[in-house]
Formats: structure tokens, C-alpha cells, sequence
């Protein structure tokens, strides 16, 4: 049986060595697997909210930093 759920934007806080947590953002698929993620950490929850909605939303454009 298939799920009817789509993909899931999550966005969480990470947790290194030197204990200094980032935000981070992961889109996971219907089964389960990670589709893509942030691959850096942001300083606030809003920063990786926006980077990773404009990459779903495909307004991204990886020649610069900022979202198109």
C-alpha cells in the first residue's frame, strides 16, 4: 500500500562535537528517504526556513548565496 503524502520540509536543530547547535533543513520523501538537505548550518531557524523552501520551490540559483 502507498502513502497519498508527499514530500516533508523539515527543519531541525543539529548537534556537533564543540556543542554549538545549528539549524539545518532536509526535504524527505513519501518512503522515508532524504531527498535533499541544507549540507550547512544556519545561524537562525528563518535563514534555513527560507534557503530551503527556495530550493523546493526551485528559486535557487547555486552560482550565488542568495535565493533568486
Amino acid at each position: 500500500m502507498e502513502s497519498d503524502r508527499s514530500a516533508i520540509f523539515e527543519v531541525f536543530r543539529t548537534r556537533s562535537l564543540r556543542r554549538s547547535q545549528r539549524w539545518a533543513w532536509r526535504l524527505v520523501a513519501a518512503n522515508g528517504r532524504t531527498i535533499a538537505t541544507s549540507g550547512e548550518g544556519y545561524g537562525d531557524r528563518r535563514g534555513a526556513a527560507a534557503r530551503g523552501w527556495a530550493v523546493v520551490a526551485g528559486h535557487y540559483d547555486v552560482t550565488s548565496t542568495e535565493p533568486v
